[in-house]
């Protein structure tokens, strides 16, 4: 199966190294740009990069994706039968969920904000500092609007 995976952080480094070792074929790697970090502010790969190139995958690092013509027509040229996204970052466009032949998935994570509607709250640091200590990870079948999105499975631990 042809996957392009789309992550930055260290939270998806686990779903694509499962992906490469069970043996599906990952196309493309998305990530975010490099940045700098630290009081050098020295430029950082990402920890999904840095997986990637130790699995010797194509990189793409595109600043912008919605309306970015170039990665589209490389997407598109992969013709992946699906598109797996675990704590990219932003919001994945519409041509990019549909040009998936099966499905994109999108896995990600958060803290729940603590009340009586217990909701998620933001990234996991941001809703530590106001408190929250109730941790949830959500996998999704993909649509465009982010609450236009079906839960498929849902984790919770206190």
């Amino acid at each position: 199966m042809n996957v392009v995976f789309c992550g930055t952080p260290r939270f998806a480094v686990p779903t694509l190294t499962t992906l490469v070792n069970s043996g599906f074929t990952v196309s493309l790697v998305v990530t975010q740009p490099d940045k700098p970090r630290g009081r050098g502010l020295e430029v950082v790969f990402s920890p999904v990069k840095h997986a990637a190139l130790q699995f010797g995958l194509p990189v793409v690092q595109p600043e912008k994706i919605k309306n970015n013509e170039q990665f589209r027509s490389q997407l598109s040229s992969l013709a992946p039968d699906a598109v797996i996204v675990v704590g990219y970052g932003r919001i994945i466009p519409q041509w990019m969920i549909d040009g998936s032949r099966i499905e994109t998935g999108v896995m990600n994570a958060g803290l729940v904000c603590p009340g009586p509607y217990r909701r998620p709250i933001g990234p996991p640091l941001r809703s530590s500092r106001n408190g929250s200590r109730t941790r949830q990870i959500r996998t999704v079948r993909r649509q465009c609007a982010p609450a236009g999105a079906e839960i498929v499975h849902r984790c919770r631990s206190p």
